[in-house]
């Protein structure tokens, strides 16, 4: 397995892992900011962010980038952390620009006022399950 790394004009670094053996594509978008940059005032704001991304860009709908990663047979998802949030999507190669193209695009989300509400809903729920479950090594 082999590693390549390069910075593109706009600052954006690539760190590629080569494996001979694999016939897919992963792809991350790692945002150094994460639940250890918000403050009291605004505490939530990463993981708030990461979920408006999917809700649709200038460029899309949310409809589109949905159909879009499906259309290409993307698996992808988005997590948030203390120090990053991360948007990835796994694809066979011969649609690793399409799964680029769509992940930058939605690095630009719309932030719609309808999509705020019904996320905030959404993270609710999130936090009320969490919360429901006993922590690890409970039992």
């Amino acid at each position: 397995m082999t590693f390549r790394e390069q910075r593109l004009d706009n600052g954006l670094e690539i760190i590629a892992e080569c494996n001979d053996n694999a016939y897919s594509t992963a792809i991350g978008f790692f945002v150094n900011a994460g639940s250890r940059d918000e403050n009291a005032e605004n505490s939530g704001v990463s993981h708030f962010l990461e979920h408006m991304t999917f809700k649709g860009t200038p460029k899309r709908s949310a409809a589109d980038v949905n159909r879009e990663l499906d259309e290409i047979g993307s698996h992808s998802n988005a997590y948030t952390s203390e120090e990053h949030t991360v948007y990835y999507a796994t694809v066979l190669p011969e649609y690793q620009s399409n799964a680029v193209d769509l992940l930058a695009d939605i690095m630009r989300p719309s932030l719609r006022q309808e999509d705020f509400d019904t996320e905030k809903k959404v993270i609710i729920e999130e936090i009320l399950r969490s919360e429901d479950q006993p922590p690890y090594g409970a039992f």
